[in-house]
């Protein structure tokens, strides 16, 4: 019923011109803001630690798959065995299959998307917060949070002596001794 008198509510703003949906330009934004973000704490995460590269890429896979599915399907849908049978006719092992759903379980017990990034949204780029709205952009930013997850992995020093790849960065660099 009330999404029955949310569409109508709709339909007569729109008559008026006064719509209250989203622009894509908007949902764009929303999308490369959450990307950006979530991206940046992963690399700051994968940076911050001593584990191995494959370490960061096998949890990054999870990550990447239970937000993808939170993307697809919406911040309130339910894990289902049909799901948990897709991830193991693409390969993966039951236990990593029983793994992305524990993740999925855990996101929707804490929020997955907070109340504060939704306003700053709806705040930064002018969306009217309707139930609808906040819907799309829940799924918007998770799908946002897969694609960083899989973003984080491609950027992975493919060996663990990443300083390497800084000698020629090193020698050019002739700001002040810090030591």
């Amino acid at each position: 019923m009330a999404d029955r008198l949310n569409v109508a509510v709709e339909e007569v703003r729109m008559a008026y011109g006064q719509s209250t949906g989203m622009r894509p330009d908007q949902l764009k934004k929303v999308f490369s803001d959450a990307l950006r973000w979530q991206l940046q704490r992963i690399l700051e995460d994968q940076a911050g630690t001593t584990a191995p590269s494959d370490h960061h890429a096998s949890i990054n896979s999870l990550y990447a798959e239970a937000w993808g599915f939170l993307g697809r399907r919406g911040v309130g849908a339910q894990w289902t065995l049909d799901e948990h049978d897709r991830l193991i006719a693409a390969g993966w092992s039951p236990a990593r299959a029983k793994q992305v759903a524990d993740l999925v379980f855990e996101f929707q017990n804490n929020d997955p998307v907070s109340k504060a990034q939704i306003d700053n949204y709806v705040t930064a780029f002018g969306i009217m917060p309707t139930q609808d709205n906040v819907a799309r952009m829940g799924k918007t930013i998770c799908a946002a949070r897969a694609a960083a997850c899989r973003e984080a992995t491609a950027l992975l020093p493919d060996t663990e002596d990443e300083t390497a790849a800084w000698v020629d960065d090193a020698l050019a660099d002739d700001a002040p001794f810090a030591f």
